[in-house]
């Protein structure tokens, strides 16, 4: 019997302390959060267009540019652009174009009647008078290419590098009319930063 009582009292002994130990928490580590790191600063930046599209860091550059002629603004003409009106022209274009692989003005033009002669005029400065560059016999419509080199002899006639021109087309009429007519003028800007120069031509 004692060695009863005896078993019974080991048996409970060990469920009290099995579930003392069960019921004990573990300590927890104590993490630390690490400070993040400070913003970069910004900082503010200031960039002025000009004119002619270039971007610079103060405005006084943008002077500059334009003195060294890459604003177009400072052509000296002022293009008529009435001449058409009232004639047989349909339609006279000249604008930037290429040829074979070369920067180009391309001179276009279609008329009613047939001209004796089409003459393709320009002037680089507003006291002279214009000049026939090139010349070809009466046609109702042509494409004519003016090639911007400085010696070369490609397309149907050239114009020279860093030049303002202005351009023209002369119909002559003489044997039907006994009148010559013109076409609207057009400003033709071979310098380095003009639509004409920055065309990519691919050969």
């Amino acid at each position: 019997m004692k060695k009863l009582f005896i078993i019974i009292s080991i048996l409970v002994s060990s469920l009290i302390i099995g579930c003392s130990q069960q019921l004990e928490c573990p300590e927890c580590p104590k993490v630390e959060c690490t400070p993040c790191p400070p913003c970069p600063e910004l900082k503010e930046v200031t960039k002025y267009v000009c004119q002619d599209n270039t971007v610079v860091d103060n405005k006084e550059d943008c002077a500059t540019s334009a003195e060294q002629g890459t604003a177009i603004e400072d052509i000296p003409y002022n293009p008529v652009t009435t001449n058409e009106e009232g004639t047989y022209i349909s339609s006279a274009i000249i604008k930037v174009g290429c040829y074979r692989g070369m920067n180009a003005a391309v001179m276009s033009f279609n008329i009613n009647v047939l001209a004796d002669k089409i003459k393709f005029q320009v002037k680089e400065n507003l006291d002279e008078e214009f000049k026939t560059v090139y010349e070809m016999d009466g046609v109702n419509s042509a494409s004519r290419y003016a090639v911007i080199c400085d010696s070369c002899y490609s397309g149907d006639f050239q114009l020279k590098k860093d030049k303002q021109y202005l351009a023209r087309i002369e119909f002559d009429l003489t044997s039907l009319f006994n009148t010559k007519q013109y076409s609207n003028e057009h400003i033709v800007d071979t310098r380095e930063t003009s639509d004409y120069m920055t065309r990519i031509c691919s050969s």
